[in-house]
């Protein structure tokens, strides 16, 4: 019976902090601190209580703003940094090689659906080949006329290439500078 007790999240949980508060009582008792706690609380209220140049409710009050006021910068800051650690892999989904601004998506932890657009207005270029003295691929914008050429024999080494850039950020963390 007492197995399943503890395996239930809340009274685990009670049980465990009613231990806790029990070995910190028996260990303050068995230190000597009860009479130095016993000083500091009555102290504490001796002072609240006590007449001075300042409102003690002026003293409560800029208190409680303090305290607010460290609560709030703490919980911003924690907020700031999960928000940051909850960037992963599969949001880095476009980045501009070559001059040419690519698109992609996953699909089973793979690069798919590779798409090529204009960095100038976002129109999906078209391939031009080029045969010259090297082959280079051309990627035009027929919206606004953009060009964009890459060194390469066909589309497929092209998109290889890119993949493989997509691929060496990955490893190397530089895809977090791009999101």
């Amino acid at each position: 019976m007492f197995s399943k007790v503890w395996k239930d999240p809340v009274i685990s949980t009670v049980f465990g902090s009613l231990i806790l508060s029990c070995i910190t009582a028996l260990g303050t008792y068995f230190l000597g601190y009860w009479p130095d706690i016993k000083k500091f609380l009555t102290d504490s209220c001796l002072y609240l209580v006590s007449p001075s140049n300042v409102p003690v409710w002026w003293v409560a009050l800029s208190s409680i703003i303090s305290v607010l006021s460290i609560v709030l910068i703490f919980f911003g800051r924690l907020l700031e940094r999960n928000k940051t650690e909850s960037v992963s892999w599969l949001d880095y989904k476009k980045d501009t090689f070559w001059g040419v601004e690519w698109h992609w998506s996953y699909w089973g932890g793979e690069i798919q659906n590779l798409n090529s657009l204009c960095p100038k207005c976002k129109y999906e270029m078209v391939i031009e080949h080029q045969y010259t003295s090297y082959q280079k691929i051309t990627y035009k914008c027929e919206d606004c006329g953009y060009i964009a050429s890459i060194s390469g024999d066909s589309e497929y080494y092209v998109s290889h290439k890119v993949n493989l850039k997509i691929q060496q950020k990955l490893r190397t963390g530089e895809w977090i500078k791009s999101c």
